[in-house]
Order: structure tokens, then sequence, then C-alpha cells
């Protein structure tokens, strides 16, 4: 009894530890470049969560928020491409990191690899408040979307 409560808590676990988003899109065959719009540390945005942009309307409202200015967002072609952000949430210092490291497609998905390093307990830090964030801009030629936190 107890060793098959403990193989249920590891298997949730495993789940819960992996952030899987997915979104429906236009079918056609994958590209798997992606162009990094902007990678930063003080965006202006507390809380942890990951977007798939795919109006002008949603980026302009997601670079409101990032940014807390008037400045234009950089222009995207909604029409062949979409915009993917993640952020980490707020952090009490620096050192800490989220990141696009890489795509792969497989049949209709679209798997974007998503790495967060953090400090370790020796590094000297900056000591501020950071909200680290990563936006890219990638073809909009796949159907699902998979985004998973490594």
């Amino acid at each position: 009894m107890m060793k098959s409560l403990y193989y249920n808590y590891i298997l949730v676990s495993l789940i819960t530890s992996f952030s899987i988003l997915v979104a429906f899109l236009p079918f056609t065959k994958a590209n798997l470049n992606f162009e990094t719009i902007e990678l930063g540390y003080f965006g202006a945005h507390r809380e942890r969560c990951d977007y798939i942009i795919q109006t002008q309307q949603e980026w302009e409202e997601l670079w409101q928020k990032v940014h807390s200015s008037s400045s234009e967002p950089p222009y995207v072609n909604f029409n062949s491409h979409l915009v993917i952000a993640v952020f980490m949430g707020e952090r009490v210092t620096g050192g800490y990191r989220i990141e696009i490291t890489s795509t792969r497609e497989s049949g209709l998905f679209r798997w974007v690899y998503i790495r967060e390093t953090s400090p370790s307990p020796f590094d000297c830090v900056t000591m501020a408040l950071t909200q680290p964030y990563h936006i890219v801009k990638i073809n909009r030629n796949f159907q699902f979307i998979l985004l998973i936190h490594i």
C-alpha cells in the first residue's frame, strides 16, 4: 500500500513538473527556426506565465505589460508568424534566467523547449527584484504547439 502511494506521488510529481501548453493553429509543414525578439531580466511581469500570441492586439497588450510604456512593439506579420513569450515570474535577486533553447517538429506538433536557470548559493548576484523573460517569433506553419519546461 505504502509503495503504491509512493509511486503515485512520483508519477504526479513528474507530470506536474512539465508544463505543457497546447494551441491549435492552421496546419502546414513546420519550419524549425525561431528569432529572439527580446531576452531580458526586468520585464515588469511578476507572474510566472507562458503566452502564445496570435494577433496584433494580443501582442500590443503583452508589450505594454512588459514595458509599461507607450513604445510600439516590434513588427510581427501574424499571417505568417506568431510570438511565444515565457516569463519566470518575479525573483528577489539576479542570477535567474529563462530561455527558449530549441524547437523540434514531430508530426503535427512543434515542441518548444524552455530552460530555466537559477544561481547557485555561492554566486554573486544583483540584489534587486528581477523578472526574467524571453520573447521569440516563430513561423506559423504547424497545427499544435507544446511548450516544455526542462
